[in-house]
């Protein structure tokens, strides 16, 4: 045993630099490894004895690296109080009204505030030009005179005026903000990042700064210089939200009030670009750390009130949202997308090279610096406009506001438009070409790019958006006039538009300024209208942030680290070889479980941590300031004196102690010293915790907040203290130092140990769970304790489901490489994702190629008889090919949700999966069966991702389902052909979803969309051309009543889609109840049933005999020129039928498909339900615009445009989607018009939808008995851990035992893992996995094993040492905490169990599928079959809870 060591304490100078603390001692075999890890992260003192060295790089002065000035807030501890909140106003509407008022409020006001900064810039804007004509003026106009007439523009007078004025305004706006609101400078953005990480940055968002910024950035805009609005407008937006916040008890609550930071960070950038969608993907993408789905669905209600404001006041006055929409006859060629690649990687280049820049002139003027103390910010804003104005005005491309020149940019020549200023691009009505036009091009690009590096970052509202659109908008245009030029000899294109190449361009700089993806492409073509360049966009803004990452980090992200803010990036952009030992805080003042006030309020306001007893069991931890706050009121009412004892132990008051247990907070998550430092920045991160308390053997050793740990991350400084934390008790920590690091051996060596048997049950459990009773009877929290509903230990077990559980810290840690493995991680995330791309478009054309050829053995016949006779055989080969592996039925999409939530099912995904269920799929789509080929596409792609994964030798669980995820987007890339909408589709069906998988996922859909734009076999989808022909003819915002039908039919299409999945559902289980289902005479007769009633219903319905080719003409606009085969009555020559036969013959058809899809789905054969859903919703919306004619209601939308938002209704009703779908309507109409009637109906649809059942994916994975674990939203889970823990553990222990034996059990062992405890007192050492055991023992040489050794989880010699098999990692909680917790920890981390202890000591185990079984079984929380709040009276007494513990 070594020698045992008190740690400093701090000084007790309060006012003083913080004390710098001894180093940690490690041994000689890890010294090596951490200089070398350390290394990386810029620190190189972390193994030795001395003292910090000190030539220690050091960016920014140490007593600023703590962030005194910021608070961090425990999410957690927020979610618990907020679940307690919905709980006591279950009963009162306000409480569920608020959470959609606030998001509506919010969207309206942002709209106005963006409209008064619009027309108030305008129209300071104009006294840059001219002056009001007073004595022609009226209310209602005024005319307005240039300073020096009309004739020349480079008149002195008005050269001066318009300098003049641009220094004025500009000043103005300085000035404004540096007396009454700094805060208010800049874009905003930074700010919003560090607040929705977790902190408390104070007057960000108060009514001051929102008051300041708002007319400063009227004033910075109006000046000319070079800056945008729209990062500001998000500022704005967030602050009207911390308003609003004031009006809702709910949103006082921390972790809400972020929520609703998102929400606004939506609705502000729908505000500021008219981008509805694209503000939703922003603020998930760039602005907030969490994003679960309840805050995309209101942001998504945000940005949909936001834009039809702003559609309603009408800023533009063009009735349209798009503030630079432009029309290109064609879309480009594919020779053209080299270029576009080329153009990417240029505005990366540019990006990253103004990123630096800029962070070096910012730094050379922050606050204190030499520049600073010479130049104050208002002189070196009123220097800067002065200079923008004198390099600005000579130059037409620069001297009037950027927008206005960004939107000639992108005009094309050959569409005169009388709004905009063709400067010198056109001639007559082609783009000009000449040589001079570049240079001009290249020279006002460089102009505006020198000014906005000096720009931004100044003391005045200014976004970047607008002047890095611009930059990139020149440059790309003079790309677009060579590249015309080069064409005009080698002819490689039909036709070059400069003007495509000005917006790719734009898109490929701001991308590699912001390092956005896909809320950055959808942005632009919602700007630009440009559908047909999203294949662009994408090629482009990937490329652009691949080039600049390699350089520097985003510009926010700079800038946050610039200023000094507390920020914690992705975890899978940092790669970790230190552990928590390496980071936490080891020289702790602990709070006493007795004290008295005065020493209690002495040691709070000096120091979190105070010292007393030797016990070092952690039972929780106090905030510092809320018991400062508590005992000053109880001095203040004369409740208790100066030396009157203070109690944390819920004592009750007895003994004259005042009882403080309330303010303790025992749901801290435990660790131990060898976790990886991934795994914490993981829970930081995505779990919100405020800090993690270090435990060894249950004793604390060391503690990480928050701070600490980014602090660790920026400078490598350790031993960092959070003054606003406080433990509850230890009381003094000791360390035992020893040869080998005390902190990674987590076993207590004993002399002698008695060869007992092999593991064992622990005995001592029911005497620890006693200890804990007992304690819990001594806690107030037990008194408040819903039902405890505690499972029969046989019955439970039966229940759950055989599948495996992953471990996604473990494999996340697992997959961190070194640089041979990092480099082929790169390689595996860039090369996969383009396989598996190519791969699903190929599969998708084979499969449309085989169904055609097969199709003509029908002859063009529709002879009922001829028909049937050819299905029936048909179906029941599809049935038999999906009964010949594990089950092909349905479309996949369970599995493939199952596999993506941690679960194993290499079944699903096997090669032999894919050829029955991809032979199947075509026998059912020839047998002319109401099913589709998109969601089992989907799977397939699955399939194939993961044979490639195997080719690759990648076994890491983690990436397998990184690339299932990426598999799922390239399938609904290929099915719908929208590669935007297949990323966003598999973003809201995945639980783990980092970075770098989106960016993967986007380059698979690129590819796969590539393929099919090739066109190698010919097997285009018609019904998608013909809905993108009809959308894009559309060019008008809906009116007022057709927004209403649109709100109907989005209602309606709610309940069609309930009703399809509920009705479909009872059908399976009553097939599955009578053996109607699978391999026997009942199953094969319902096939041929539905089979009968298929030919059937196509013989009656002259509609569903092909109903693609009936989709195709209900989307069809009578007055193109499109054929579709038949014309099924809908027009009369150009002009739609409006008949009350037509409406009931569409219903009626539609009725039937409806019926034939709930009987025909997982009936045993292959398909999906996809265009099913769409055929079903174009009727019902062709036919109720058709009855809304008839009956004389006002409908401007033509009956194609109603069936298309039927078609997305009844797709949204069923599977319960909302941004992808939105999206993928948009690409398959190209009308951008419809947008909002788009995001209303399908909003619609959802909320009718879940408010009757969940979706059809889900309701199967219910049905089949899949584990699956999804976001509660509302859901109030009061339970704790003690309620729903499994007590009766086998677990093993660390006596020797034979090898014979052990392995004897293990092989009989019937649970994938166990915990290890010493055998003693049960003390909790780790778990133990049974496949790693397993592989272990077989892997034993023979001669080890003929000699039949002894076993040991303890390091001893002559043993057989199997201490490197127990993952000591594992989580702990203790029985306290409560359930939204650990659902947070089982979502968020994905981890595969957590092992409850108490002291140190092991009390239960939680796994993961036994939380989804009390889950989906009602046992815990919800609300409306939580007996505790069904009947009171039938809550169980004190005794009864004691005894139910006890058993």
């Amino acid at each position: 045993m070594g020698r045992t060591e008190h740690l400093a304490v701090p000084s007790d100078d309060r006012h003083g630099p913080p004390t710098v603390r001894s180093q940690k001692q490690f041994s000689n075999a890890r010294q090596k490894v951490l200089r070398k890890t350390l290394a990386e992260l810029q620190f190189e003192d972390a193994c030795g004895t001395t003292p910090a060295a000190p030539h220690r790089r050091k960016a920014f002065p140490v007593e600023d690296l703590a962030w005194p000035q910021f608070q961090s807030v425990n999410l957690q501890h927020d979610l618990v109080r907020d679940a307690d909140h919905t709980f006591f106003y279950r009963h009162s509407a306000m409480a569920w009204a608020s959470s959609w008022v606030l998001p509506l409020v919010i969207g309206l006001l942002t709209a106005a505030t963006g409209t008064l900064i619009e027309i108030g810039s305008e129209f300071l804007n104009q006294w840059r030009y001219s002056y009001p004509d007073w004595q022609n003026c009226t209310l209602e106009q005024c005319q307005w005179v240039p300073w020096a007439g009309e004739a020349n523009p480079m008149n002195w007078r008005r050269f001066g005026a318009y300098v003049l004025f641009s220094v004025l305004l500009a000043t103005s706006s300085a000035v404004l903000v540096k007396q009454f609101a700094p805060a208010a400078r800049g874009s905003g953005i930074p700010e919003v990042k560090t607040i929705l990480g977790g902190f408390v940055m104070k007057d960000t968002l108060s009514t001051q700064t929102l008051v300041v910024k708002v007319i400063g950035l009227m004033l910075s805009v109006s000046s000319g210089l070079a800056l945008g609005k729209e990062g500001p407008t998000v500022h704005i937006a967030c602050c009207w939200a911390n308003v609003c916040s004031g009006f809702s008890a709910r949103y006082s609550n921390e972790s809400r009030f972020r929520e609703l930071l998102s929400v606004a960070s939506a609705a502000g950038v729908s505000v500021a670009f008219g981008a509805p969608v694209g503000g939703v993907l922003f603020s998930y993408e760039e602005v907030s750390t969490r994003f679960p789905k309840s805050t995309m669905i209101r942001a998504f209600f945000a940005a949909v009130v936001a834009a039809l404001a702003l559609s309603w006041y009408d800023i533009l006055g063009t009735g349209k949202l798009t503030l630079f929409e432009v029309y290109y006859p064609q879309e480009p060629a594919l020779a053209e997308y080299p270029v576009f690649l080329l153009m990417g990687c240029l505005g990366g280049l540019v990006g990253a090279s103004f990123v630096h820049l800029n962070m070096q002139v910012s730094e050379l003027r922050k606050d204190g610096s030499a520049f600073r103390r010479r130049v104050p910010i208002t002189v070196e804003v009123a220097l800067i406009a002065l200079v923008t104005a004198i390099t600005s005005y000579p130059s037409e491309y620069t001297r009037g506001l950027s927008n206005l020149t960004i939107h000639s940019l992108f005009h094309s020549c050959e569409n005169g438009d009388s709004n905009v200023n063709p400067l010198t691009l056109c001639n007559d009505d082609k783009d000009s070409t000449e040589s001079a036009l570049v240079l001009i091009l290249l020279l006002a690009a460089a102009v505006r790019f020198a000014q906005v590096t000096v720009t931004f970052g100044t003391g005045m509202p200014c976004g970047l958006f607008v002047p890095s659109l611009y930059v990139g908008a020149c440059l790309g245009r003079g790309l677009g006039v060579l590249t015309a030029w080069a064409n005009s000899y080698c002819h490689f294109a039909d036709d070059i538009h400069p003007g495509i190449y000005a917006m790719v361009g734009a898109a490929s700089v701001l991308g590699g300024v912001c390092r956005v993806t896909i809320s950055l492409v959808v942005i632009m073509f919602e700007l630009t209208g440009g559908l047909y360049l999203i294949l662009p966009f994408m090629i482009a803004v990937l490329a652009a942030k691949w080039v600049g990452d390699i350089f520097n980090h985003s510009i926010y992200e700079c800038v946050i680290h610039l200023r000094r803010y507390p920020f914690l990036n992705e975890p899978c952009e940092i790669t970790y070889s230190a552990r928590a030992c390496d980071v936490m805080q080891e020289d702790l003042h602990c709070v006493a479980l007795e004290a008295s006030v005065e020493t209690v309020l002495h040691d709070a306001r000096e120091a979190p941590f105070v010292n007393s007893s030797e016990d070092l069991s952690v039972v929780g931890y106090v905030l510092a300031k809320p018991l400062q706050e508590f005992l000053e009121e109880q001095l203040s009412s004369s409740r208790c004196y100066a030396d009157s004892m203070v109690s944390f132990h819920g004592t009750g008051g007895s003994g004259g102690c005042l009882d403080a247990s309330k303010l303790v907070d025992t749901s801290v998550l435990l660790v131990v010293p060898d976790t990886p430092a991934s795994q914490i920045h993981s829970i930081f991160r995505h779990v919100g915790s405020k800090l993690i308390m270090v435990t060894k053997l249950g004793k604390l050793v060391g503690i990480i907040t928050k701070k600490s740990f980014l602090k660790f991350l920026s400078e490598g400084l350790e031993q960092n203290e959070d003054k606003t934390i406080a433990a509850v008790p230890p009381v003094q920590i000791k360390i035992e130092e020893s040869e080998v690091c005390p902190y990674v051996d987590a076993y207590c060596r004993q002399a002698s140990h008695p060869a007992v048997a092999f593991p064992e049950r622990c005995e001592s459990l029911t005497s620890i769970r006693q200890e804990v009773v007992q304690d819990l009877q001594a806690r107030p929290l037990l008194a408040s304790r819903p039902s405890v509903l505690l499972r029969h230990e046989g019955k439970a077990k039966s229940r759950l489901s055989h599948l495996v559980t992953i471990h996604w810290p473990e494999e996340r840690h697992r997959s961190q490489p070194i640089f041979w493995g990092s480099l082929k991680s790169f390689l595996d995330m860039t090369f996969l994702p383009v396989v598996i791309g190519f791969v699903t478009a190929i599969v998708r054309c084979l499969l449309l190629l085989c169904c055609g050829l097969t199709r003509h053995i029908y002859h063009e016949t529709d002879s009922f008889t001829y028909v049937l006779l050819i299905s029936l055989p048909l179906t029941q080969l599809s049935a038999s090919l999906s009964w010949c592996s594990a089950d092909c039925s349905g479309c996949g999409m369970p599995e493939v949700k199952t596999i993506l939530n941690g679960f194993v099912m290499d079944e699903m995904l096997s090669f032999q999966m894919f050829l029955f269920r991809f032979l199947g799929l075509i026998l059912t789509a020839t047998a002319r069966l109401c099913l589709d080929f998109v969601g089992v596409l989907m799977h397939l792609a699955a399939c194939c991702s993961d044979l490639c994964c195997r080719l690759d030798s990648i076994r890491n669980e983690a990436v397998r389902r990184e690339m299932i995820s990426v598999a799922c987007a390239a399938g609904i890339s290929a099915g719908f052909g929208t590669p935007l909408g297949g990323v966003l589709w598999s973003l809201e069906l995945s639980s783990q979803f980092p970075q770098q998988t989106l960016i993967s996922a986007f380059l698979a859909a690129i590819v796969a969309d590539l393929v099919l734009k090739a066109n190698i076999f010919n097997t285009s989808i018609d019904v998608l051309r013909e809905m993108k022909e009809v959308g894009s003819s559309y060019k008008h915002l809906p009116s007022a009543t057709d927004q209403v039908l649109i709100a109907m039919l989005g209602l309606m299409g709610g309940l069609l889609g309930a009703g399809c999945v509920l009705f479909n559902m009872y059908v399976c289980r009553l097939r599955s109840r009578y053996g109607w289902s699978g391999p026997t005479w009942r199953g094969r007769l319902y096939i041929a049933m539905v089979t009968c009633l298929s030919c059937t219903a196509f013989s009656l319905e002259p509609l569903l005999q092909v109903h693609t080719d009936a989709l195709e003409a209900l989307f069809r606009s009578c007055q193109s020129g499109s054929k579709v085969p038949q014309n099924f009555g809908l027009c009369h020559g150009s002009e739609p039928v409006h008949s009350t036969e037509l409406a009931m013959t569409l219903l009626r058809a539609g009725s039937f498909f409806w019926l034939e899809l709930i009987l025909t789905y997982d009936s045993g054969v292959p398909g999906g339900y996809y265009i099913p859903s769409f055929f079903i919703g174009a009727c019902m919306g062709r036919g109720i615009c058709t009855m809304a004619h008839c009956m004389g209601l006002f409908a401007t939308v033509h009956p194609g445009i109603y069936a298309m938002v039927g078609a997305a209704a009844v797709m949204a009703g069923t599977c319960r989607v909302h941004v992808s779908l939105v999206v993928i309507m948009f690409e398959l109409t190209g009308a951008l018009q419809l947008v909002i009637p788009f995001m209303v109906c399908i909003m619609a649809a959802n909320w009718l939808g879940n408010f009757l059942t969940c979706s059809m994916d889900h309701c199967h994975i219910h049905l089949r008995g899949y584990p699956h674990l999804e976001s509660t939203g509302d859901v109030v889970l009061k339970s704790h851990a003690y309620d729903i823990m499994d007590e009766a553990l086998e677990c093993l222990t660390c006596d020797p035992c034979h090898l014979s034996e052990f392995s004897a059990w293990i092989e009989k062992a019937e649970y994938g893992g166990f915990p290890v405890v010493l055998s003693e007192d049960c003390t909790l050492l780790g778990y133990a996995s049974r496949e790693g055991i397993r592989d272990f023992l077989r892997a034993l040489p023979v001669r080890i094993t003929r000699t039949n050794p002894l076993v040991s989880f303890q390091p001893r010699e002559n043993m057989v040492d199997l201490s490197s098999l127990v993952d000591r990692t594992v989580l702990q909680i203790v029985p306290e905490m409560r359930l939204e917790q650990v659902h947070q920890i089982f979502l968020e981390l994905g981890a595969k169990l957590v092992l409850v202890s108490r002291f140190g000591k092991l009390v239960g185990m939680i796994t993961k599928k036994a939380f989804v079984d009390f889950l989906s079984d009602g046992d815990i929380g919800n609300i409306q079959r939580d007996p505790v709040l069904a009947d009171q009276s039938d809550r169980p007494t004190r005794e009864d809870l004691e005894q139910t513990l006890l058993k």
